[in-house]
């Protein structure tokens, strides 16, 4: 028998998102955490991601913001595939039941 395993380091977000991904092509994994939930940042950002996500907002304000704030340490091209990619995958989120806070029209969206 072949037996897939994967150990995801780390229970926020992207740990979770890995793990859930990884189920659904058969691959079992385990998640370890430092601690427990509330002790993530995902929980500490309160579900917050940053993505250009209405009308009103741009990836490449998103991409000089994040350079500007990594002061350096950056990839220039990595945060742009990552800024590019993030409206699909904030939607894959929405999709799977993900709550974000709303207005009275749409989601909330802060800086």
């Amino acid at each position: 028998m072949n037996y897939q395993k994967v150990l995801i380091l780390g229970s926020g977000l992207a740990g979770l998102s890995t793990a859930l991904y990884l189920s659904k092509l058969g691959i079992k994994s385990v998640v370890l955490s430092k601690g427990s939930l509330k002790q993530t940042n995902t929980w500490r950002a309160q579900g917050g991601i940053a993505t250009a996500y209405s009308s009103s907002d741009s990836t490449s304000e998103h991409l000089k913001d994040t350079i500007a704030a990594g002061d350096g340490l950056c990839s220039r091209a990595n945060a742009n595939r990552i800024i590019e990619a993030a409206p699909e995958l904030l939607m894959n989120f929405i999709d799977q039941g993900m709550v974000f806070d709303k207005n009275q029209k749409d989601y909330h969206l802060g800086q």
